[in-house]
C-alpha cells in the first residue's frame, strides 16, 4: 500500500515543466492519489480550459492511479463539470479511509476555517480582481509573517476538530498552505505545491509520513 494526498496545487494555464515532472514521479511511485481541494484554480482559468491544458498529460496517470478528487475553495464543485471523470474516478467533499487501526477524515479545510471566498461567495464573480489580489499577496503569505497568519487556519481546525473527532480518527487537510503533523490533536496538514517546494503525506505500511521535497 502505498497512497498520497496532495493538496494546494493552484494549477493555472502557466505550465510549469518542473512541477509537472515531480507530480508525475510522485504519482507514478503511488498506488493510489487523493487531490485533496484546490487542484486548479478558477481565478485564473476556467475548467475548460484547464482541461484543455498541457496539465492535462497527467490525467490518464491520475486515472490509472484511481484518483479520488475532494473539491476545495478554488476549484468548488459548481465551477467543474462531468470531466472531472477525466482525471478522478470519485468526486466529494470529504472522503474517509482507513489505515491499519486509524480512521482518516479528508477534507480541504475551508468549511471548518472558512476563507473570504467561503464566507463572501458574491466576491467569486470578480474574477480578475481576486486574481491580482492573489498575486500581490503571494510574496507576503510566502514570508515568515505571511506564514503565521496562514497557520491560523491550522488553529481554527485543530479547535474545531477538539469537539468533533472520535476516537482513532485523524483529521488530514491542506488549505492553509502550512504543513503540520499534530499527533496529540490527530491532525495533519498536508502543505501544498508550488514555488520550488512539493508537501504531500505518504502513507504506507509504515505508517504517514508528511514529505517536504524540493523540485
Amino acid at each position: 500500500m502505498h497512497i498520497i494526498i496532495i493538496s494546494d496545487l493552484h494549477l493555472t494555464r502557466r505550465f510549469d515543466k518542473r512541477k509537472f515532472y515531480f507530480l508525475k514521479k510522485i504519482i507514478e511511485q503511488s498506488d493510489q492519489v487523493i487531490i485533496n481541494g484546490d487542484l486548479w484554480d478558477y481565478y485564473f482559468l476556467s475548467f475548460s480550459q484547464f482541461i484543455q491544458s498541457r496539465w492535462s498529460q497527467l490525467f490518464p496517470l491520475l486515472k490509472e492511479k484511481k484518483a479520488i478528487y475532494l473539491y476545495g475553495n478554488h476549484d468548488q464543485e459548481k465551477w467543474c463539470d462531468y470531466r472531472v471523470n477525466e482525471f478522478s474516478i470519485k468526486q466529494c467533499d470529504r472522503f474517509i479511509i482507513k489505515v491499519k487501526n486509524c480512521v482518516l477524515r479528508i477534507e480541504h479545510g475551508n468549511r471548518i476555517a472558512k476563507a473570504p471566498d467561503d464566507k463572501y461567495p458574491w466576491i467569486t464573480e470578480f474574477r480578475s480582481t481576486m486574481a491580482t489580489v492573489i498575486l500581490l499577496s503571494r510574496k507576503f503569505l510566502l514570508s515568515k509573517l505571511g506564514k503565521e497568519r496562514l497557520k491560523k487556519f491550522n488553529i481554527i481546525m485543530i479547535s474545531w476538530w477538539k469537539n468533533n473527532r472520535k476516537s482513532n480518527q485523524w483529521l488530514v487537510c491542506g488549505h492553509s498552505h502550512v504543513k503540520e503533523y499534530n499527533s496529540s490533536q490527530r491532525f495533519i496538514n498536508t502543505g501544498y505545491v508550488g514555488y520550488g517546494i512539493g508537501q504531500y503525506l505518504k502513507i504506507d505500511d509504515n505508517g504517514f509520513q508528511l514529505v517536504e521535497d524540493r523540485y
